[in-house]
């Protein structure tokens, strides 16, 4: 295979992930999801895999007595109900907390790749924080029982937008806090032409992207960092 390079950008991450890492005692434990896949067997995250541990396979540790399992995105709906019933166990161990880059069925679009709640052993586990969905961070809906939306952490296009953040699971006292980001850039659409003035005279929210929009065609972006 090729080998790859590290860019600018990738030096930078490492460098992050490995201060991060230093700040907590079990480190940085990734799951790849679909946008990080290169290939069925290889994925972007393993280019930081000697700082951070990549979960490609699923698995589980236990931490505090907490059983923690990981199921990383699985193209087949057949594949990923197999590996979390087989994560999930008889179910008796409490408690058994899944991360998994999934969405369901009905949640975003009539996606007939993706499960059903009714499909899953979602009553074996304690709590499911589900990826794959990059909408504000919310709980799912009633029927789905203890699964979690946890979002992206933070925004990164005009169309995906909202509050984001990061949930915050403490396995010794079984509780689960969402904590928004204050450093996630906003971004805004407008037709108001009136904005590129209000730019040059430092009148825009910082950290935040502006889209003009002219007419149907024609569309100005504008950034304003602090």
């Amino acid at each position: 295979s090729p080998v790859r390079l590290p860019t600018t950008e990738g030096i930078h991450i490492a460098e992050t992930l490995r201060q991060i890492k230093s700040m907590f005692k079990y480190g940085v434990i990734s799951l790849v999801g679909n946008h990080d896949m290169i290939s069925s067997d290889e994925s972007i995250l393993d280019l930081y895999s000697d700082t951070i541990t990549v979960i490609n396979e699923p698995s589980s540790i236990t931490i505090d007595g907490a059983i923690l399992s990981f199921l990383p995105y699985q193209r087949d709906k057949q594949d990923l109900i197999t590996e979390m019933v087989k994560l999930a166990g008889p179910g008796s161990i409490d408690p058994h907390y899944l991360f998994a880059h999934l969405w369901l069925k009905n949640d975003v679009i009539n996606d007939e790749d993706s499960p059903d709640i009714n499909e899953l052993p979602h009553d074996k586990f304690t709590k499911i924080f589900i990826g794959h969905l990059h909408v504000p961070s919310k709980q799912a809906h009633a029927n789905s029982g203890p699964l979690i939306y946890v979002g992206s952490i933070a925004n990164h296009s005009f169309h995906d937008t909202g509050v984001k953040g990061a949930w915050i699971l403490d396995t010794k006292k079984g509780t689960q806090v969402f904590t928004p980001n204050p450093l996630s850039p906003e971004f805004f659409k407008t037709t108001d032409t009136q904005i590129m003035a209000m730019n040059e005279s430092g009148e825009l929210i910082k950290n935040a992207y502006y889209r003009v929009e002219c007419d149907p065609v024609n569309m100005l972006e504008i950034t304003a960092i602090s």
